[in-house]
């Protein structure tokens, strides 16, 4: 199996494992849907530092222009991971009302599976692995910014809210600059 195969492999795994933590966030929450975005993202976001984790296991992240972007990547999305948890957990459980419930989780479902396509679609063989790793990246955080666009009409707490805000500009950035190094790149 090449390294390009491997990577393709666990990536899928990484982010099977999201998909699974972000649905599962609808169970967890009772209907708090400001539980229930903070665990999607938190989901969301771990599957963006573990597949950026397995690119350096396979050795691909040597452009250095790439290796910077990933590290934001990390750092940022660990940053607001810690955030995440400290604004819910902190917070008292939010009621919504059950036409919010089923709309707010209609329409995660519904982004979820359009980002499952993406994926699907980024799958195809890459040059090389550092292409893959961008173009495999760029679904998740399309589909993370769409969530986070959805929850702030819902949103009950102001701090989530904020990270809401600052999900959509940091990943509508990291989605700008991987595409700017995949044109580079070609």
């Amino acid at each position: 199996m090449s390294s390009n195969e491997d990577f393709t492999q666990i990536a899928e795994e990484i982010l099977k494992e999201m998909n699974e933590q972000m649905h599962l966030a609808q169970h967890e929450s009772k209907g708090d849907l400001d539980m229930e975005f903070a665990q999607q993202m938190i989901a969301h976001h771990q599957g963006g530092i573990h597949l950026t984790s397995a690119l350096s296991h396979f050795r691909a992240g040597q452009d250095s222009a790439l290796r910077n972007l990933t590290t934001a990547v990390v750092t940022t999305q660990a940053d607001e991971i810690l955030r995440m948890k400290a604004s819910v957990w902190e917070s008292e459980p939010a009621i919504f009302s059950e036409p919010q419930i089923r709309e707010y989780r209609a329409s995660s479902a519904g982004i979820m599976e359009k980002m499952d396509r993406a994926m699907t679609n980024a799958r195809a063989p890459p040059p090389s692995l550092p292409h893959q790793c961008s173009t495999m990246m760029c679904p998740p955080h399309l589909g993370g910014n769409e969530i986070a666009h959805h929850y702030l009409r819902f949103s009950r707490n102001g701090e989530l809210e904020n990270l809401a805000r600052a999900v959509i500009a940091e990943q509508g950035h990291e989605i700008r600059m991987m595409k700017i190094w995949l044109q580079e790149h070609q």
